[in-house]
């Protein structure tokens, strides 16, 4: 199997899960932290996930590292 990695899909994930996440909401430092797991999370889910299988090989690790 012949697999590249798809940079430009990869940020197109990334974000539409920000303009989802964040859309309306204004910032708060008590929230933050919370935002900044269930952002990264809802991202390695959606790249993980069926509709967005990049990739595609068992021993492949999705590395993220969250900054606030």
């Amino acid at each position: 199997m012949n697999f590249r990695f798809r940079p430009v899909a990869v940020k197109a994930v990334i974000h539409n899960v920000l303009n989802e996440e964040l859309s309306g909401k204004q910032y708060s430092m008590e929230e933050a932290n919370s935002w900044c797991k269930n952002i990264s999370d809802s991202i390695k889910d959606k790249l993980k996930g069926e509709k967005y299988w990049f990739f595609p090989f068992k021993k492949f690790e999705v590395m993220k590292n969250t900054l606030k």
